[in-house]
């Protein structure tokens, strides 16, 4: 298919080889890493790697999303606790750093770790121990940090929002992941990866996109990065009747923008993605013969040649391969 690391980072581009690269040579490793990009840049996947290819792949790999925690939780989530050390709690707990010894920890969003928490765990990635509320010894522990975010640490740094000993820690090898805006190459072999995921998840048979689907795939900025793209390529799929991915299956915010963060199209521009969405299907249909793709859509011969060179549709391709090689 494309290139990719256990079948899982897809793309061509040079930003997805690159990538590639950096993961390579950190993952054998145990330097932590700081992943930085865009929301549904692939951050989550990026971690995910790095730990497959190190030595600790057999071992746990725990994802702990910071921002959806409050800070008093995510202390005990991350120390656990000595007994009776928490009003109403018995026994001792261990927290996830000491069950995932020997293993990966990747803190999702990290910018948002309480300034407490984040001297507990500079003091992990100092010392390899830490100390669980109610007292007792220093536990040591042998885990590899990850961490992600998407906003500018340098400036949290800046303004005490964030330790600059802990930054400094973190980003012995930072790894910055490109938008889907900077590698749009990549979307063709993006979207067959989707396609090919949710037809088998929803017992779908898909045979493709339309040339003018994947105009407008190809054309959007992707705020939301490649997460967009599959979120929309699945959506597309249960919305689909005949097989194909069309203009009109796609999300109502990929049909009306356009790059460059252009304003929503016009009725006219709507109406020729439209047309030559249907041109197209006719030819792919009648196998590339043109009368017979005219007479389907009650179109002359003339009009329907007008049209495919306005275009610029390679009607050729949709003929039976024996019928070419023998032209």
């Amino acid at each position: 298919m494309s290139t990719s690391v256990n079948g899982l980072l897809v793309g061509h581009s040079n930003a997805i080889h690159h990538l590639l690269q950096q993961i390579r040579q950190v993952a054998p490793t145990h330097a932590p890493v700081l992943i930085r990009g865009e929301k549904g840049s692939g951050k989550n996947l990026v971690a995910q790697l790095i730990h497959q290819g190190s030595i600790r792949s057999d071992q746990p790999f725990i994802k702990l999303r910071c921002s959806e925690m409050p800070a008093n939780l995510l202390d005990e989530e991350l120390l656990g606790h000595e007994r009776g050390a928490i009003p109403g709690t018995r026994n001792a707990r261990k927290g996830l750093l000491e069950r995932t010894h020997g293993g990966t920890i990747f803190f999702d969003e990290i910018a948002v770790l309480a300034p407490s928490t984040q001297i507990k765990l500079l003091r992990v990635l100092q010392e390899r121990e830490f100390e669980p509320p109610g007292g007792g010894k220093p536990v040591p522990v042998d885990v590899r940090l990850l961490a992600a975010t998407q906003h500018p640490l340098e400036q949290l740094v800046r303004n005490e929002a964030f330790r600059e000993d802990l930054y400094y820690r973190l980003s012995v090898f930072p790894i910055q992941i490109p938008p889907l805006r900077e590698h749009k190459s990549d979307i063709p072999a993006l979207t067959d990866h989707f396609l090919t995921k949710y037809a088998r998840l929803h017992g779908r048979t898909v045979k493709g996109v339309s040339a003018p689907a994947m105009d407008l795939l190809t054309r959007h900025r992707w705020p939301g990065n490649v997460r967009e793209l599959e979120e929309c390529i699945e959506r597309a799929i249960l919305a689909s009747t005949d097989g194909w991915i069309h203009i009109h299956h796609l999300s109502l915010t990929v049909q009306l923008d356009e790059a460059g963060g252009q304003p929503p199209w016009n009725l006219r521009t709507v109406l020729s993605h439209v047309e030559q969405e249907m041109i197209t299907d006719a030819l792919r249909s009648c196998h590339g013969n043109m009368a017979a793709a005219a007479r389907k859509l009650g179109l002359t011969e003339r009009m329907m040649g007008l049209r495919v060179h306005k275009y610029g549709i390679e009607f050729e391709r949709f003929k039976p391969r024996h019928s070419v090689e023998h032209a």
